[in-house]
């Protein structure tokens, strides 16, 4: 249901997204994209995830679930202020007075999410996850309706402002309407809460720190038009893959907490559940990236064809981050969040340096191969953290994957070698008809490679046994 949900919901905001960027320009999305990342990193300075403890505690009770509503909305307040009294200064270091006004105006999106009901998350406790997906759909539809609303009318980067204020006032409203209760001020769980909330706090500043460094990178020494196609670039590949993988890590925190009193049940499950991952999404990312050069300018029009490159680059090196895309679940579901923030760290370090050598190595470019190969040494950083978890080697962390990795590279190979060369004219419908033959060879090809393998290994448990099982059992019922 989750999976669903934000599938639906980010094709949405992939709609929308491409409808706003026809109407802006890269120059627009590039400021935008400066005082959002700015907005999320000061507010990652003061992020203490309480809300997360609630799923991972045994029995929360009432004082847990106002301790959490006051110190949101304290934390609120205060990054309402900072990032008020940074506006001035990020204006004058990027030269663009129009930041002021935008980061007051983002400076709201913090503080409307910080009034969020604490009691929602007891739908994610009982494994109801119906109201999330809820939410999920609403507040992507209020953030379609905001941003290309706003953008058919004013045609002004302030579409993407009002997008993100409606997208947080409808989920804070979602979260009052659905549960009975309401929270109170109280500080009385705060040692509690504090204990399991420190580490995952700093360790969600360095997070940020190394998902958005890029962009500050790019900012320093590129033009705004360049991190325009650059960010447009990775909202598409967030908007496709994210879609896939931020429900599937909600519901495995979930389950893994449920059983992670049994080590042996909890090592099975997370073995199963990542090897799942890279069956279901490994294709995908790999497929965006080979079909880069077809679908995005036909999606955003031709004055964003440079996101092409960085589209062809973000999705492989989204792609790394798959093979341990589920130890974030793992770790919370042992709260071992310390052991979190020594992996993001050690990430951030290797992803921020490695960027700026690759700068000054080879310019544009040099940073992008940095970003891939910074990827790979990242994901053995969380493959290490997993090992330790758990007892799963990084070699059997990689061989529960192989059967993917092979389909994958056939796919990939298929869709080079057997697909046209190009359209045969640059009418829309022949560019969508050959878009929609590289899908066909590259689904084709995969998934006939993977039940091959799958059978030649003699049909082992895994996601194509489930997957079979699923089919039987629908069928059975009909």
């Amino acid at each position: 249901m989750m999976l669903i949900a934000r599938i639906s919901s980010n094709a949405l905001g992939l709609v929308g997204l491409l409808i706003v960027a026809r109407l802006l320009s890269p120059d627009d999305m590039g400021l935008f994209a400066i005082a959002f990342s700015a907005t999320v990193l000061i507010a990652a300075t003061l992020e203490l995830p309480t809300s997360l403890a609630l799923i991972q505690m045994e029995d929360p009770n009432e004082d847990d679930f106002n301790t959490v509503f006051s110190i949101n909305c304290l934390r609120g307040i205060i990054l309402f202020a900072l990032v008020c009294a940074f506006s001035i200064p990020i204006a004058k270091i990027y030269a663009d007075a129009r930041l002021v006004p935008l980061l007051l105006a983002l400076a709201l999106f913090p503080l409307t999410l910080s009034l969020r009901n604490p009691y929602f998350e007891q739908y994610s406790r009982d494994v109801d996850f119906s109201p999330a997906s809820f939410l999920e759909i609403g507040a992507k539809v209020a953030a379609f309706v905001g941003s290309v609303g706003f953008a058919l009318v004013y045609q002004s980067y302030w579409a993407l402002v009002a997008g993100q204020l409606l997208s947080a006032a409808t989920s804070v409203a979602i979260t009052f309407w659905l549960p009975d209760h309401r929270p109170r001020f109280s500080l009385k769980s705060f040692n509690k809460l504090w204990s399991f909330s420190i580490w995952l706090g700093l360790s969600g500043v360095v997070n940020q720190l190394n998902l958005h460094s890029d962009r500050f990178i790019l900012a320093g020494f590129f033009s705004k038009a360049l991190l325009g196609f650059y960010a447009v670039a990775a909202q598409i590949v967030e908007q496709m893959l994210q879609a896939m993988l931020h429900p599937i890590n909600w519901v495995l925190y979930s389950g893994f907490s449920k059983i992670s009193a049994d080590k042996l049940r909890l090592k099975n499950a997370y073995a199963l559940a990542q090897q799942s991952i890279i069956s279901v999404m490994l294709p995908v990312s790999i497929g965006i990236a080979l079909v880069a050069e077809t679908f995005v300018p036909l999606l955003l029009g031709d004055k964003w064809g440079p996101s092409v490159m960085f589209v062809q680059f973000a999705a492989p090196s989204f792609a790394f981050g798959l093979f341990a895309a589920a130890s974030w679940a793992l770790a919370m579901s042992l709260a071992r969040t310390r052991l979190l923030f020594v992996r993001n760290f050690w990430s951030m370090a290797v992803r921020v340096v490695g960027q700026i050598l690759g700068l000054v190595w080879g310019g544009l470019i040099g940073l992008l191969i940095a970003r891939l190969v910074t990827a790979a040494i990242t994901v053995l950083i969380s493959m290490f953290m997993v090992r330790r978890l758990v007892g799963i080697s990084i070699i059997q962390q990689i061989a529960i994957c192989q059967r993917a990795v092979i389909a994958t590279a056939c796919m990939a190979l298929a869709v080079i070698y057997l697909s046209p060369n190009h359209a045969v004219s640059d009418h829309m419908m022949d560019q969508v008809i050959y878009l929609a033959i590289q899908i066909s060879i590259g689904a084709a090809t995969y998934f006939a490679t993977l039940l091959g393998l799958w059978k030649l290994t003699g049909a082992p448990d895994g996601p194509e046994a489930k997957a079979f099982a699923t089919l039987h059992h629908i069928n059975h019922a009909r």
